[in-house]
């Protein structure tokens, strides 16, 4: 199954990708880009090599920072999933015993006849 990205899903990307970006190079949020060989016009190859290797050194520390994130919503969903998980069986196992307990209550009755 092919997965297709919504132009909300987008923008909600965008948005992520921007406030984590934003603390570490302006130059590479999502707005700037566009224009960003033409704010650097003249630079000399020396700096234009510095500037790519900061580049290189912000892309990568905004992918760390992307996957401590997504770790974080990963472990939330996982608390979120056992709590239901454990509420579902706490009820099915209390259904259960209260079952037992009848059915044990009725053959003591029958004993006791």
């Amino acid at each position: 199954m092919i997965q297709t990205n919504t132009n909300e899903e987008l923008a909600q990307g965008d948005e992520l990708y921007n406030s984590v970006m934003k603390d570490l190079n302006t130059d590479l949020l999502t707005t700037n880009t566009e224009n960003i060989d033409e704010k650097r016009e003249g630079e000399s190859d020396e700096d234009f090599a510095l500037r790519m290797e900061r580049y290189k050194n912000d892309f990568e520390e905004c992918e760390r920072r992307l996957g401590l994130m997504e770790d974080g919503q990963m472990i939330k969903a996982r608390m979120a999933k056992n709590e239901k998980r454990r509420g579902i069986f706490k009820k099915e196992q209390l259904e259960h015993t209260e079952e037992v307990q009848h059915a044990e209550e009725e053959l003591t009755s029958f004993d006791d006849a």
